[in-house]
């Protein structure tokens, strides 16, 4: 079934952004997901420590390597 992740975010001066990740199945997805970050893990590609996926690795990269899964996002701001 596939499903949108909506986030919507404001700055302290009041901009907004909204980001979009549209996927085929959240359950497949999740999996999907922990393995990429796992494959980036294990080739070095991520800054050592205690991070979070945003932190560890371009989003944008990240995210596109997502495609063939089936997996696409957009971004839109004020």
């Amino acid at each position: 079934m596939r499903y949108d992740t909506i986030i919507d975010a404001t700055a302290a001066d009041g901009r907004t952004v909204r980001g979009v990740l549209h996927g085929v199945d959240s359950y497949r997805d999740s999996g999907i997901l922990a393995v990429e970050a796992a494959v980036r893990l294990a080739g070095g590609s991520a800054k050592p420590g205690v991070l979070a996926t945003a932190e560890a690795f371009d989003a944008a990269e990240f995210l596109n390597s997502l495609a063939p899964h089936g997996l696409t996002w957009e971004t839109t701001a004020d």
